[in-house]
């Protein structure tokens, strides 16, 4: 099912809204069983400081990450966010 989506608030370290956001990369990870799932549909939208990630295929239920890549105000990070599929 591709139908998984979620919005990302993005803010700086000093808790101020961003003036520039760019997404790099998004994909799931499962780090238990050391795979991924298919990210090659994934979508994403930048809207002001929201990132809108759509058509997310997790394969199975249990503990996954989602892994964001993005350039905020011209620093590049990856974040890791938990995420609990049923």
């Amino acid at each position: 099912d591709i139908n998984n989506a979620c919005v990302i608030e993005v803010t700086r370290a000093d808790g101020q809204t961003p003036t520039s956001l760019t997404v790099l990369d998004v994909f799931p990870y499962m780090k238990v069983h050391g795979h991924g799932a298919p990210d090659e549909q994934i979508t994403t939208a930048v809207e002001g400081s929201r990132i809108r990630v759509a058509k997310i295929a997790f394969t199975m239920s249990g503990e996954w990450e989602l892994h964001v890549k993005a350039t905020v105000d011209g620093q590049t990070e990856e974040i890791e966010i938990p995420i609990r599929v049923p």
